[in-house]
Order: C-alpha cells, then structure tokens, then sequence
C-alpha cells in the first residue's frame, strides 16, 4: 500500500471483509449493516467509529514516497525518476509524463493531497514566486493575492526583502499585496544565511509529512461543503462527547449506536424488512423504538427510579432520544445530581438492553431490581479495576531486590513449579517474583 495504488476492486474486497466481520454473528453471514461504512470511517471526534479507510490510507502513504523524494533528491530513487519524468521541475509541479511505469501513476495519484498542505518556505526567497507559488502561511497555504490587476508574475519573494536589513520592504508590500495578506507575510521571518527554498508540510509542528495527518487532511476534503450540508440539528458533537465517558469501551459503543440509529430494535427491523413484528417484547407496546426501549417501556422506567437519577419533566422523559442521553450523561449534573449516581448511567443504559434481549432469546424475565443491583456490582467491580492498574503502573518503574526468604527448606521462584524431597513433601511454587535490578540477577532460588 505504500509503493502501488490498490485497485478499486481490490479495495472493496477488503472492506467488504471488514465489514462482514464488523456485523456479521455467523461464519458466511453478511449480517445486517445498520449505518453506512462511510459513517464508521469518520474519525471518533467526527461522531464516526474511527475505522481507516483503504483508499485514503492507501493515498496518504503514498503521499510519504513522494514526500521522500522532495527531502532527499540525491537518492537513489529520485535520480532514477528525475531522469525520467521531471528532469526540469520536481515532483510536485510535474503534471504529464508520457508513457509512465504504475509505480509513477502510483505517486501522481497522491499529488493533490500532498500539494494540499505544502508550504514553501522562503529561505532566501530566489526561487520562490510570489504571485503563484504556496508560501503565504493561511489554512491551506496559497500564493498572495495582489493589490490590482495588473502585476508582475515573475515577481520573486527575494525582492520583497531588503538585503541590508533583512527585513521586509513594508512599503513595497503595501504597494503590491492585499492587506489581508500582509499580516501574515510579516509573521514569517526572512533567513540571514543563504538557505535554499523548501517545502514544508504545516500540519505538524516539526515540518514534516506524517500519514496520520496526511489521512486527517483526506478524510476533511472528503466532507461535503456548508452548501450541500442539511440544516437540521447536529449530533456529531454528542457521538463524539460518548467517547469520554468514564466506562468500558462496550457501553461506549452501544451509547454510540444508540445516538447513531443503529440499535436492532423491532421498529428499525421492521423498516428493513427483517420482520413484521414492532410490538415491545417486554410490555407489548404497539412500537418498540430506542426512546421506548431504553426510557418509556415499565421495566426500563422502574430501574431508572431504583437507580435514584431524578426524572425531570420536560427533559428526561421527553419524546427526543438525544435531549434524553444529552441530559442523563452531562447536563444531569447542573441540577446537583450525585457524581455516583450519574457515573452508573452508561451501565444502567447497557443493561436495560441486556435484560430486553434476555427476555427476547431466552425467554426470562430480568426485574428492574435485580438489574440495577447487576449495575452497581459491575461499575464498582470496574472503577475498582482502574484505580488497581493505575497503582500498578505507578509501581512498574521501580526496581527492587526481593528480601531474602525466612521460610525454611527449599522454595522455587516460577510459578507452578513442584518441588518432591526424598521424603515425599511436595513444595509449591508459591513465590515469585519479577522485579530484580538486571537480567542477569533472575535466577533460580532453590
């Protein structure tokens, strides 16, 4: 993926595999995709599930080989290709080469997003053109927007500096450039030494090209425009808060489907033709949506009151999903709810979905009580397991010495190890101990 561009049909087939095994719950089962694979792609901070897509991954590695060609022009590979298909330019402003070898068309294809966020800088100003070269530093970088119509395109950045000073002619920039633009020309600070131009990518602070923010850079491209956007309310910004909930990855995701629609519900199995039945398997209501299931079906209204969360008119128990989970996970908080009682939430929403399909594959029925008491033990259970990693890590970087052992007759250091003396007494490996100054202190204590 980094030295060819995968085909289309390469591609797919590897998504497909992915996504078969994100939905399906049986071997040659597609399963039932319940959200667009481009809505899983979106980064987390987007309201997406953060998957990497293919193609753009594909084009942002890509993007580092030409990259590299740009950094190191002695090399070996860009004296072959410079001979070949940009002998007088280089490889960003080359356009058409005749005849060209797949790997060529390879890094042409990741061109547009490697220019994308390019910058020249100045360094002594010679070769960089101010009228058409990306040297302004705005977000994308571009050249400077002339005062008039008319202007010298062969205008280098060289003669907007004064050679003396080393500083820019401000009178010349008034005269020639925008006023929007001249702030930002200020803002660059022209090289003493006579360093040569260069590029330098500017979403990193070091100036250098990295695929994590080359495929940040794709995936916003592909975002479509304010033009083309619904105006309706967003939930981009609640899917993307779910992530910093103080809970286990499992409720993290199943809040996140609860936000995004995609929970198997009967009404939305229904709306798929997966079935005709959109009654509520625990209380039999007419329509079993997320809202009924998780906030207005009895069972789920008698553990939230045994879970003491106040149910306030007008915001908890309203018809929308979103100010419901909006207000249960965050704006609870302004109205003095306890921290403990609000941290259980994303366990009571899991469970409530448990108990429904308890009630719905094995027939049982799971009481409110008995399913906030499951709530409470497994958010303890879990809190109690972080502080215990957290001492944990504190205590990996220290080294000791394991003090010398008061128990007589012999001991061994790994354990399930069993030790039988001549007599028949059996001796456990009931010590053991992984922390020593060196490697070469481990042994065998017998």
């Amino acid at each position: 993926m980094s030295c060819f561009l995968l085909p289309q049909e390469i591609i797919r087939k590897l998504t497909s595999a992915i996504s078969r095994f994100w939905w399906s719950t049986k071997d040659n089962n597609r399963g039932l995709h319940l959200i667009a694979w481009s809505k899983i792609c979106t980064p987390k901070d987007k309201g997406g599930l953060g998957f990497q897509d293919f193609k753009i991954f594909n084009l942002a590695l890509l993007a580092k080989q030409l990259w590299r060609l740009l950094q190191y022009p002695n090399s070996l590979l860009a004296r072959v290709l410079k001979g070949r298909y940009f002998r007088l330019s280089n490889p960003i402003d080359v356009s058409k080469a005749s005849n060209p070898s797949y790997v060529w068309r390879s890094l042409m294809a990741a061109q547009p997003l490697l220019k994308s966020g390019l910058r020249k800088s100045i360094g002594s100003g010679q070769s960089t053109l101010v009228w058409s070269d990306p040297w302004v530093p705005t977000t994308p970088p571009r050249p400077a927007i002339p005062l008039g119509p008319s202007f010298n395109p062969s205008l280098r950045v060289r003669n907007l500096i004064d050679q003396n000073t080393n500083e820019w002619k401000h009178s010349l920039l008034h005269n020639l450039v925008a006023p929007t633009d001249i702030a930002h020309i200020k803002s660059l600070r022209p090289t003493r030494s006579p360093r040569p131009n260069a590029f330098v990518w500017t979403l990193t602070k070091s100036g250098v090209y990295s695929v994590k923010t080359g495929y940040n850079l794709a995936m916003e491209k592909m975002e479509p425009s304010d033009a083309a956007q619904v105006l309706e309310p967003s939930t981009t910004c609640l899917k993307a808060k779910v992530w910093k909930l103080k809970t286990t990855k499992k409720n993290q995701h199943f809040i996140w489907q609860v936000v995004s629609n995609c929970v198997p519900v009967c009404s939305s199995l229904a709306d798929r033709h997966c079935g005709t039945d959109r009654a509520c398997p625990r209380c039999g209501a007419e329509e079993e949506t997320r809202n009924h299931l998780l906030f207005e079906c009895p069972p789920a209204v008698q553990t939230w009151a045994l879970a003491d969360l106040p149910q306030l008119p007008g915001l908890f128990l309203s018809s929308s999903i979103y100010s419901i989970i909006d207000h249960a996970l965050w704006r609870a908080k302004e109205y003095s709810v306890p921290e403990n009682i609000l941290d259980n939430i994303p366990w009571v929403i899991w469970y409530i979905w448990k108990a429904r399909n308890d009630k719905v594959f094995n027939g049982r029925d799971t009481s409110p009580l008995e399913t906030v008491q499951i709530v409470k033990s497994e958010a303890d259970r879990w809190r109690l397991a972080q502080i215990t990693e957290e001492i944990h890590e504190d205590d990996e970087g220290a080294a000791t010495i394991d003090p010398p052992s008061t128990i007589p007759g012999p001991k061994c250091s790994i354990d399930g190890m069993v030790l039988t003396t001549e007599d028949g007494v059996q001796t456990f490996g009931s010590f053991a101990s992984n922390r020593v100054l060196t490697p070469y202190t481990r042994n065998f204590k017998l």
